[in-house]
């Protein structure tokens, strides 16, 4: 049977989300590389990334990328339902957008004694949403017209000091002439000095990039693909580069140097990730689960705001 997105069955989302994550990166944008414009809400919060006009919080993991991949650079959303609370509408033709959750269920089920037990179990679902811009409400004041950008390499970036230095127990960062990696077996990050990048944005993608690879030590979040290295290619490999990609997405929008910018992957490098996404319809999913970890980890907090 086959299932529009516009109306997707719940066994449908995996494949859903993996199709849309698949056809974004084939077009040489990844949805986590997409700029958009800052908002700025009543209560002094500053967004650049998908969040919901009504609650004012950033949308995470798979549903910012998800609502990345829209054509919208305006990032605000709301629900059927939000919109008419604020005596809006929803403009003729406008076409929603999924966002997915784990929803929680008591199932109640017999052992052999007979008697009647209850466990919980969760399973995955979705609800819509629309962009504010196919909407009537009016939106304009929350757009942030500048922007301020550093202006100079040499000029630390606060906001991503300030992750750098929040890192409970992280691996030692040497400064290395050549090298861009992170050393699972002495536990330390190597990176070339802050001046020999053009832009600071690069060099903290890079150190992002990286520091979400620590977060895979043993003495960490134990990730298979830092501690059981299955060869350059394979899919493990190829899952923890996208786990370090995303995560490092993550902490840039976090950190306010999320531009075009930071696009430093190449086509290939990018589109080398299409395989197991199409083999594996939850690949994305669990990629983005442990990213979400990883950021979570490095910021010494449960859930992202």
């Amino acid at each position: 049977m086959n299932t529009s997105i516009n109306n997707p069955s719940v066994s449908d989302i995996y494949q859903i989300v993996s199709d849309t994550i698949v056809k974004q990166i084939e077009t040489g944008t990844p949805p986590w590389k997409k700029p958009v414009l800052s908002v700025r809400f009543e209560n002094g919060t500053v967004l650049n990334r998908p969040c919901n006009f009504v609650t004012k919080r950033a949308y995470e993991g798979i549903n910012m990328f998800l609502l990345s991949c829209t054509p919208h650079i305006v990032p605000m959303f709301l629900t059927f339902n939000q919109v008419q609370s604020l005596k809006g509408k929803v403009k003729k033709g406008a076409k929603g957008y999924i966002v997915v959750f784990w929803k929680k269920e008591i199932v109640k089920f017999t052992v052999n004694d007979g008697e009647e037990k209850e466990k919980e179990r969760f399973f995955l679902t979705y609800h819509k949403v629309f962009n504010v811009e196919d909407t009537t409400i009016d939106y304009q004041k929350y757009i942030v017209k500048e922007v301020s950008q550093p202006k100079k390499a040499a000029i630390k970036i606060e906001s991503c000091e300030a992750i750098i230095k929040g890192y409970v127990n992280p691996p030692k960062i040497v400064t290395s002439e050549t090298d861009m990696c992170y050393y699972p077996l002495n536990d330390k990050i190597g990176i070339p000095a802050y001046t020999r990048f053009k832009k600071g944005t690069e060099y903290y993608h890079v150190l992002f990039h990286e520091m979400i690879h620590s977060t895979g030590h043993r003495s960490r979040l134990n990730r298979e693909g830092i501690e059981d290295f299955s060869g350059f290619g394979s899919a493990s490999y190829s899952k923890e580069e996208l786990i370090a990609e995303l995560g490092a997405a993550f902490l840039g929008k976090i950190s306010g140097i999320d531009t075009p910018e930071t696009v430093t992957n190449s086509a290939a490098y990018i589109k080398g990730w299409l395989e197991p996404l199409k083999n594996d319809k939850k690949f994305f999913f669990e990629a983005c689960s442990k990213a979400t970890k990883a950021v979570e980890y490095i910021l010494g907090v449960r859930h992202l705001a």
